[in-house]
């Protein structure tokens, strides 16, 4: 991430659990399984979730241990499927006041 920039080194990881799918507004995931995965833990959280890629109907593949044109394809799939929701979220007033969590 340091090559562009970014820095995650306060950045911690948590755990997906009711308290926070209860609370979330918008649920993101990488991929169809993790969407599937979600909604049979807690099906009272389905409509809320959707894959990052579900505007441009794709899976976003993990990079993790993987080398670095895997991560960096899997940064352009991301950046690509959020311009996709950034623009349907700024055509929805009411969207913008959305919670959204970071899960990891």
């Amino acid at each position: 991430m340091a090559t562009h920039n970014i820095d995650i080194s306060a950045h911690i990881a948590k755990q997906i659990d009711e308290a926070l799918v209860s609370q979330s507004d918008l649920i993101l995931t990488m991929t169809t399984s993790q969407t599937k995965w979600i909604e049979s833990q807690w099906p009272h959280c389905r409509g809320k979730i959707f894959r990052i890629g579900h505007w441009l109907d794709k899976d976003i593949a993990d990079p993790y241990q993987q080398d670095d044109s895997a991560f960096e394809k899997s940064r352009q799939d991301i950046i690509d499927s959020l311009e996709q929701w950034t623009d349907k979220i700024s055509d929805a007033p009411s969207i913008r006041a959305l919670k959204f969590s970071e899960c990891y």
